[in-house]
């Protein structure tokens, strides 16, 4: 992914009723296997990535047979389990079985839906250009289906000068949101402005979403785990499906 080592992010978490609350899950401490990984699908890109990590007994499990519906996904070295493109091939709007097997007992059989590709524009300012003056960036995204919460991630291709990771909660069922004006400033403390040509995404996610390597955005509010809670297996799996991006420009208006 093209901006992984260059992050700027505003986060905005939308939290819907499924995956949030008293009745959020807690990872099972009884449990001889342990899981946390990810689905993940980039709308921008069309690239795939599934990721996990596996235990035995607290340590690294190197042994199991990890299948993403047809796909075998390979491990990597420290129990940890990775395929992306050309690959694998994952399908938003779908269903995706994991299955896990150690020893030729299968210890994992779940079935996870990817939520459906859709888009993001920026409505304000109207010709994609932010020059520090007027009303706030404002942006809005077409529903996906099968969504149980939205992450909005302003990302910018220059490391040097990010600006400060912001989360803010919005009304629930919401497609729209507003950027705060502090996501295109420095994070040094000044708090000057930081032009420059930004990429806005939102990711759609069933259930929770992981972090995993190579993740080009933060993720700084902590989101549901333990969804998994098998016989002899505890840990979490998250979904995501990525929007297409816009872009916005921020430049200093020369008064």
């Amino acid at each position: 992914m093209v901006y992984k080592r260059y992050i700027l992010t505003v986060l905005i978490l939308i939290v819907l009723a499924p995956s949030c609350g008293d009745d959020t899950a807690t990872q099972p401490t009884d449990k001889a296997y342990g899981v946390n990984g990810l689905l993940f699908y980039n709308s921008d890109d069309n690239s795939s990535v599934a990721y996990f990590e596996l235990t035995e007994d607290g340590e690294p499990l190197t042994n199991a047979i990890l299948k993403v519906k047809s796909f075998t996904v390979p491990h990597t070295g420290g129990g940890i389990y990775s395929l992306t493109n050309p690959v694998l091939h994952l399908a938003p709007g779908s269903s995706h079985s994991v299955t896990i097997t150690v020893s030729d007992e299968e210890i994992l059989s779940e079935a996870y839906m990817l939520p459906d590709t859709f888009s993001v524009d920026v409505m304000i300012p109207a010709n994609n250009i932010y020059e520090y003056t007027g009303p706030s960036v404002s942006v809005t995204w077409t529903g996906s289906a099968s969504s149980q919460g939205y992450i909005l991630t302003v990302v910018k291709p220059d490391s040097a000068a990010a600006a400060p990771d912001i989360a803010e909660f919005v009304t629930t069922g919401t497609t729209a949101a507003t950027v705060p004006d502090g996501a295109f400033r420095k994070a040094d403390g000044t708090d000057d402005p930081l032009p420059g040509t930004y990429r806005i995404y939102v990711l759609s996610y069933r259930e929770t979403f992981n972090s995993w390597p190579g993740l080009f955005f933060p993720l700084t509010m902590q989101l549901p785990t333990g969804n998994v809670d098998g016989h002899d297996i505890s840990g979490t799996i998250g979904v995501g499906t990525l929007s297409k991006s816009d872009t916005l420009v921020a430049r200093i208006n020369p008064q």
